[in-house]
């Protein structure tokens, strides 16, 4: 993956989606993927005082599932060969 996926392509990724939802399923339950070859590749990653990597912007894409009721958001590492 060349660009890793930050707030902007988060922000736009969800409301697309949501978009589609909307319009095309009616109640709830539906589950949106997010479908990366790793976590690593696809996002920064920052340190913890501990040394340990997280991923903010991992984490901030999970945080929308409290934002709707709708939908349920989920990352899916899927590895892709070359």
């Amino acid at each position: 993956m060349k660009n890793k996926l930050g707030k902007q392509k988060i922000e736009w990724l969800l409301y697309k989606a949501s978009s589609f939802l909307a319009k095309n399923y009616k109640g709830g339950g539906i589950h949106f993927w997010l479908v990366v070859p790793s976590i690593e590749s696809a996002f920064n990653s920052k340190k913890d005082k501990n040394g340990m990597s997280y991923y903010p912007w991992a984490k901030y894409f999970l945080s929308k599932n409290y934002a709707q009721s709708k939908v349920i958001l989920k990352i899916k590492e899927i590895e892709m060969i070359r």
